[in-house]
């Protein structure tokens, strides 16, 4: 291995660990992951890291991303959020996140959707409440799913590395 070589793969490392680890706080981050392996490929020659896998790892990303919404989106809606509500979820998640990290987007989350509920829907405090709750657990089913698809991605780019 000549010093480009380390360097790529030492980039393509930092982005598949830092894209792991941006999943876990609802961030695109399997597209960093992605952005590794394309790296990683450069970096081999295409051997280790060969177009097929590549294209495989792509198809993975795009399943991730679309499982993440529709979980998100479908856990809140069977708890009776409207489009208010996962419009305040988002809203609160991303103000919570900018003042208090990911406790911040958790919190903002149930927040956002409970009051656009509340406020802009009319909806009594409990169908509010249950709202938020729905909009809390799909995110974090959400994020689990892709952080486990990202994680596994992970571990895979170690072992192909090593």
């Amino acid at each position: 291995m000549d010093f480009l070589e380390i360097f790529i793969y030492i980039l393509a490392g930092i982005l598949v660990v830092s894209g792991t680890v941006a999943s876990i706080m609802n961030f695109p981050g399997i597209w960093l992951v992605l952005l590794g392996y394309v790296l990683s490929g450069f970096a081999s020659g295409w051997e280790r890291f060969s177009v097929p896998l590549i294209v495989a790892v792509a198809i993975v990303s795009v399943i991730s991303s679309l499982l993440d919404n529709v979980m998100s989106l479908a856990l809140s809606k069977k708890f009776g959020a409207t489009r208010w509500g996962l419009f305040g979820a988002f809203l609160g998640s991303l103000f919570g996140l900018l003042v208090a990290g990911l406790v911040g987007m958790i919190a903002g989350s149930f927040i956002g959707a409970f009051v656009a509920e509340l406020i802009i829907m009319k909806r009594a405090v409990g169908d509010s409440a249950k709202s938020g709750a729905g909009a809390v657990l799909g995110w974090f089913v959400g994020m689990v799913m892709k952080f486990a698809i990202a994680a596994g991605l992970l571990v895979l780019w170690f072992v192909i590395v090593l």
